[in-house]
């Protein structure tokens, strides 16, 4: 990090303007900011959060594996995948407790705790919300979809990562 320190005196308000002019323009990289997290980082972040969806996945841990400050990696995590880190776990676990819910026999409380909820309270309160019915709703549904589904903002990462080559 480069520091200026310049004595307030000296300081007019048009040299204030230049000074921070020329500040933004340096710590402004485009190109960095419009290509997202490089493919392969991504396909390890994403990878590493479908592995361990029953463990708590921080945003500080998924950072470390793309090599990024907490900061930067949710600002490019969400420009490339359309969802903020948290979001895009909570949708992961979502699309997995419905694969886990089409099962025969498939206990709600159990599905919750297999993809990474605390509670059975807190997973229905997160899956209605995301799609629009509760759990149980959805076991008994005639009409799942048979396919692992993604919202249009959180794509796979075959997308992803295709989308950045």
């Amino acid at each position: 990090m480069n520091l200026l320190v310049i004595g307030t005196c000296s300081v007019t308000p048009e040299l204030a303007c230049e000074v921070a002019d020329a500040f933004i323009q340096a710590t402004y990289l485009p190109g960095e900011q419009a290509s997202g997290i490089p493919p392969r980082r991504l396909a390890r972040v994403v990878e590493h959060i479908r592995n361990n969806l029953d463990t708590p996945l921080a945003v500080g841990t998924l950072s470390r594996l793309a090599e990024m400050s907490q900061s930067h990696f949710s600002k490019l995590f969400k420009l490339s995948t359309g969802l903020a880190p948290h979001q895009f776990v909570l949708q992961e676990r979502i699309n997995r407790s419905k694969e886990l819910l089409r099962q025969e026999d498939a206990k709600i409380v159990d599905v919750a705790l297999e993809v990474g909820f605390e509670n059975q309270a807190h997973f229905t309160t997160v899956f209605g919300n995301l799609v629009g019915m509760t759990p149980r709703q959805f076991q008994r549904s005639q009409d799942c979809e048979p396919a692992v589904m993604y919202s249009s903002a959180a794509r796979s990462s075959a997308e992803l990562v295709g989308a950045h080559l």
